[in-house]
């Protein structure tokens, strides 16, 4: 039973390239930017929606939920959304989920995922030498009218 050499090296192409697929498909799955910095804030989970609709009723941000994820009936759901800043557009990409301990009130840790800006095409993630900067723009401005 003699099989040809080039019967192997397409059966051997075919099978690599099923593996590389998986692979692919896997890795762009699970592919998600660190956060830049994470918050935990004193405010349920309806608090803090609250916080956001009060400051897009200042007509200088818009907040746009993105999506959600979770499977688990009995733990929370993350939450993305963004909020831009409409004097410089400035899009804050962020989540949240509301953490809630038995022993503890119920808490909702917000994270700064990065920022992006349209006019400039300009996009801060963790692993960008500005995230620092975008951190401090946050914290001094954004932050602040969700803490009032």
């Amino acid at each position: 039973m003699n099989i040809p050499k080039y019967i192997l090296v397409i059966a051997a192409i075919i099978i690599i390239s099923i593996i590389g697929m998986g692979i692919y498909f896997v890795g762009q799955i699970s592919s998600t930017y660190p956060p830049i910095e994470t918050y935990k804030l004193n405010y349920s989970k309806l608090q803090f929606e609250n916080k956001l609709k009060s400051i897009e009723l200042k007509d200088e941000y818009k907040v746009s939920f993105t999506d959600t994820t979770g499977v688990d009936p009995d733990s929370e759901y993350n939450y993305y959304f963004n909020i831009l800043d409409k004097q410089t557009n400035d899009k804050y990409l962020l989540t949240f989920k509301a953490d809630k301990t038995f022993f503890k009130d119920e808490q909702v840790k917000l994270s700064l995922i990065g920022l992006t800006n349209e006019m400039t095409n300009k996009v801060v993630y963790e692993i960008d030498s500005d995230s620092e900067k975008v951190k401090e723009m946050f914290e001094n401005k954004l932050l602040l009218e969700i803490e009032k």
